[in-house]
């Protein structure tokens, strides 16, 4: 649909101890798999963006609105226009959209940008989206 959530989950609930399993054999699978899907990887703790598997048929037609649970838990929604398509990595929104050229730029909570030419970002942003320390906004990537 454009956008759809990729963290994990379980059935445990926040704050409380383990209640049910978490995800199966298969869901941990599929997870992983969609990771690659959309070009996720991590390269001795930078993550990359490399989208040449990225299905352009997932890329949006149409504007659609993106509902999320961020880091501090809370229900977030983000408009996604035609040529966008969003996720979540460790609960940060990351926006794909058509470009002529790759970059990545991210946001941050206290309205400083940072750019990067390609889609690799460096280890101290990305040290920051796996601890979710709730410092990072949003991630924009434009891929070719």
């Amino acid at each position: 649909y454009g956008a759809f959530p990729t963290d994990p989950y379980s059935h445990t609930p926040a704050g409380a101890g383990a209640r049910q399993p978490g995800m199966t054999g298969q869901v941990k699978e599929d997870f992983i798999a969609r990771m690659g899907e959309l070009g996720i990887k991590v390269s001795q703790g930078a993550i990359e963006f490399d989208t040449h598997l990225v299905d352009r048929r997932e890329i949006l037609d149409t504007g659609k609105v993106f509902k999320y649970v961020s880091v501090d838990g809370e229900f977030q929604s983000l408009e996604l226009q035609a040529g966008q398509l969003g996720f979540t990595l460790c609960q940060v929104p990351v926006v794909y959209t058509l470009s002529d050229q790759e970059k990545a730029v991210v946001s941050f909570q206290n309205g400083d940008k940072k750019e990067f030419a390609g889609t690799l970002l460096d280890k101290q942003t990305s040290r920051s989206i796996f601890n979710r320390e709730n410092t990072i906004k949003l991630i924009e990537v434009s891929i070719k």
